[in-house]
């Protein structure tokens, strides 16, 4: 693992725990549970796919969504939550850098239109994007008619993580337009 590669995973760790942490004491569970789910895509962008961290990281987000808003607040799902963070932890421990071939240096700005574009090339309705996203269709909305200045950073991520995911490329050539990756093709 390279070292700017364990700097970030190991700063985006801090800020899980800290959500965490939040989550435990019960403040302001809504707030840290989205908090915590961006952290995690965050994690998610920065190394190569992996269903293990996949599944490390949907484990983790189920586990403190029970407990920040589950009937069972009690040690077990507080137990749950930590031994899923360990889990996190030993996956990374073995993660891998995203390749540097899966864009350009600078990935190319990308606009609400593009969104939208993406969204029906999918054939996907903004409440199932919205759902894979896990924000409201009202953000979805809001992104694709004002941008990425219309929603918060952490929901333009999420909403551009799950199109990507999705096999979408946004394209900068003559004009700004979507595609399928070769890959998802």
């Amino acid at each position: 693992m390279t070292r700017s590669l364990q700097h970030a995973l190991d700063e985006a760790l801090g800020f899980i725990e800290q959500a965490l942490e939040h989550i435990r004491a019960g403040e302001g569970s809504d707030l840290e549970l989205q908090n915590l789910r961006a952290y995690l895509l965050n994690i998610l962008e920065l190394v190569e796919r992996d269903p293990g961290i996949e599944a490390a990281t949907d484990d983790l987000y189920a586990a403190a969504k029970e407990l920040a808003l589950g009937g069972d607040k009690g040690t077990r799902m507080a137990r749950l939550m930590e031994s899923s963070m360990l889990r996190l932890r030993e996956r990374l421990a073995h993660a891998l850098p995203r390749s540097a071939d899966m864009g350009q240096s600078s990935p190319p700005a990308v606009g609400g239109t593009q969104i939208r574009q993406a969204r029906e090339l999918l054939g996907w309705p903004a409440s199932y994007l919205a759902l894979r996203a896990k924000i409201s269709t009202a953000a979805i909305d809001r992104a694709e008619t004002g941008g990425e200045s219309a929603v918060a950073g952490a929901h333009w991520q999420a909403i551009l993580a799950v199109l990507e995911r999705a096999g979408v490329e946004f394209t900068a050539d003559a004009t700004a337009g979507v595609r399928l990756s070769e890959r998802k093709k």
